[in-house]
């Protein structure tokens, strides 16, 4: 409708965005989203935040960096970024991109308090041991400062990670890793 307030046209037009994402049409949410963002100020940060998540999914990482820097340049709620960058940094590792290992420094650095923190260190951690060539010190050196979580789940897979590094290391006695 030509007669459809402002606002109320962004409304209609962000909840076909989701529907698009909801629906697998990842291509045509993330031009909708950048649409908005380039028209609209309103919901700004979910909007700025949808066209990057968009952007990532689809391995558009020119876009993902345009959103990212205008998210933060916003001042939005820490937890925003954190998600942005920690999803960067687990689409990095599951594609075998080797700037991962940095994204997900990045994360931990940035938001050391995050939830999601613990899990970004496992997956450095593993990213190292299963590097060619295998970087066990690095290894370690993400597990160091998981020490005991509290999460029975993380603390399981650093175990079991902690297991495999000692098991690849060659000074190490069968006893020692059986330990």
């Amino acid at each position: 409708s030509p007669n459809l307030p402002p606002e109320d046209r962004f409304r209609v037009t962000y909840l076909l965005g989701e529907a698009n994402y909801m629906h697998g049409d990842v291509s045509a949410a993330r031009d909708i989203f950048h649409g908005l963002a380039l028209k609209f100020g309103y919901d700004r940060q979910n909007t700025l935040f949808n066209w990057a998540i968009c952007s990532l999914q689809l391995g558009d990482a020119s876009a993902f960096k345009v959103a990212f820097r205008e998210l933060e340049e916003r001042k939005p709620r820490e937890d925003l970024l954190g998600e942005l960058l920690f999803d960067k940094g687990l689409m990095e590792a599951k594609s075998g991109n080797a700037s991962a290992d940095e994204t997900l420094r990045s994360f931990i650095e940035q938001f050391p308090h995050d939830p999601q923190t613990a899990q970004a260190q496992l997956i450095q951690a593993e990213l190292r041991m299963n590097g060619q060539p295998p970087d066990l010190i690095g290894a370690r050196n993400a597990l160091s400062t998981l020490a005991n979580s509290g999460d029975s789940r993380v603390d399981e897979k650093a175990d079991r990670i902690k297991f495999f590094l000692a098991a690849s290391d060659p000074s190490q006695t069968a006893r020692s890793v059986q330990a």
